[in-house]
């Protein structure tokens, strides 16, 4: 049931069982997330410096002036 107030805070009102299975659906999705980023984390620690790019390289690349950032 939703429960529109004057002041524009809403409330709604769930049974306990059905809130309980929205935030572990909410918690899972938060460890999906973590987990991408770790993945992505853990790819980047195996590229090899060479690999990498300066600022001063893209900053040249795309035409921008750090100095102007």
């Amino acid at each position: 049931m939703l429960i529109k107030t004057p002041n524009k805070d809403d409330v709604v009102i769930l049974p306990i069982d059905e809130y309980e299975r929205l935030k572990s659906l909410e918690e899972l999705f938060e460890t999906i997330d973590h987990k991408e980023i770790y993945d992505v984390i853990q790819l980047r620690q195996n590229t090899p410096l060479s690999s990498f790019v300066s600022l001063d390289e893209m900053a040249r690349k795309f035409n921008i002036d750090i100095k102007q950032l």
